[in-house]
C-alpha cells in the first residue's frame, strides 16, 4: 500500500489548489477563484484569505504565478495568474484518491 506523504496543507489550501487546477492557467486569478468558490461551493472567502493561501501554496512549490500585461478592465493594472505545478498535481492526486476510494465504498454499501 502506498503511503500518502503529508505535505502539510489544510482544507482551504487543498480546496484552492483544486480550484486553480479546475480554472486552468488562463483563468486562475484571485477574482475568478473567489467567484468559483462562491458560485460552485456556496462558501464565502475573502480576498485577503485567498491571497494569503495562494502565497502559502506558492511557498510550498504547489503553484506558480505570473503577472499579465496591463489590462484596461483593471484601470491599466496587471493581473496575477496561477498555475498548479507538477508537485501540486501529485499532491491533489495523493489527497483526493484515498477520499475517492472511501466514497466509492460508501456508495456500494
Amino acid at each position: 500500500m502506498k503511503k500518502v506523504e503529508n505535505r502539510g496543507i489544510g482544507e482551504l489550501m487543498e480546496l484552492l489548489l483544486m480550484v486553480v487546477l479546475t480554472l486552468g492557467e488562463d483563468h486562475a486569478n484571485v477574482q475568478n477563484i473567489i467567484t468559483f468558490v462562491s458560485n460552485n461551493l456556496n462558501r464565502a472567502v475573502s480576498t485577503v484569505v485567498v491571497h494569503t493561501t495562494l502565497k502559502r501554496l506558492q511557498k510550498k512549490g504547489l503553484i506558480t504565478s505570473w503577472l499579465s500585461g496591463k489590462r484596461p478592465v483593471r484601470g491599466g493594472r496587471c493581473c496575477r495568474y496561477y498555475k498548479v505545478t507538477t508537485t501540486g498535481i501529485s499532491t491533489v492526486h495523493d489527497l483526493f484518491y484515498p477520499k475517492y476510494l472511501i466514497y466509492k465504498r460508501l456508495l456500494m454499501s
